[in-house]
């Protein structure tokens, strides 16, 4: 469930978890306004487990106490077979999600897989900082992109400012941060480039205009409901990667993601507590 790198997460961990228990695995991969691309339109099809595509009629949405709301699910699942999990199994924890907890709960499942019983998770929980990464990779045409853009000496340093409907993001990461950021870098090392990832146009701009060509960033299509956008989004994820640091957004899976990806450090970038 939930945007690119919520969902990139929930497969890289319970793609472990299958590994663990040595079961088969198969993702419904729902193209919908959170992600409006279907995976063989962005990934390369996976080798050890199973990708299915579902159109965004298959509806992803928050559990509620209130079981009709969420009929959907328990109907697919009782059809199918599986036993269903609620989208805040993290919420459901008694607050523990420490590593010992979020470990407690994966043993669970395991048993559970390990008896023969067949798990139905939808979720966009963050279940801690150890997912596989490497079974996400770029189609082809957009890795063409990715390996064409960056100078080849890597002196680029990355920037990823989250905007638009993060207000998380937007409270604890203002642009007067990332700006007073980059000025003192650039004191220090004057002939400095940073690459800047965005999903505002006018938060581009607005760098564009006061670093000038310090500011590296890329021509792409806003937003994440259409198939182009989605394929920008990886593309900019993968250049982040690529950089010697990142510089990210407070709240924001997106930072982190490309941060993993890379095994580059990130320094989030917010107001003092």
């Amino acid at each position: 469930m939930g945007g690119l790198a919520n969902r990139m997460r929930v497969i890289g961990k319970l793609r472990m978890v299958a590994n663990e228990a040595h079961v088969p695995m198969e993702v419904l991969w729902v193209s919908n306004d959170d992600a409006g691309a279907k995976w063989c339109e962005i990934f390369e099809q996976p080798k050890d487990f199973v990708i299915k595509e579902v159109s965004g009629s298959y509806k992803h949405e928050y559990y509620s106490a209130k079981w009709y709301k969420n009929i959907h699910h328990y109907v697919w699942a009782l059809i199918h077979r599986y036993i269903w999990l609620p989208y805040n199994i993290v919420e459901k924890m008694d607050e523990d999600t420490s590593e010992e907890g979020l470990q407690t709960l994966f043993d669970q499942w395991i048993a559970q897989l390990q008896s023969g019983k067949t798990l139905y998770i939808s979720t966009g929980d963050n279940f801690g900082e150890d997912y596989d990464i490497s079974i996400f990779r770029p189609i082809a045409s957009l890795q063409k992109e990715i390996d064409a853009f960056l100078p080849s000496d890597n002196k680029a340093y990355g920037i990823h400012i989250r905007r638009t409907d993060n207000t998380w993001a937007i409270e604890n990461s203002p642009l007067d941060l990332f700006e007073n950021k980059v000025a003192s870098m650039l004191k220090a090392e004057p002939k400095a480039l940073f690459y800047l990832a965005s999903n505002d146009a006018d938060t581009i701009a607005h760098f564009k205009e006061r670093l000038g060509d310090a500011i590296l960033s890329r021509s792409k299509t806003f937003g994440r409901t259409s198939v182009q956008g989605i394929q920008d989004a990886i593309i900019e994820m993968w250049l982040l990667s690529k950089t010697k640091k990142i510089f990210g957004s407070f709240y924001s899976s997106y930072s982190g993601m490309a941060a993993k990806i890379g095994n580059v450090e990130l320094e989030i970038v917010k107001n003092k507590e």
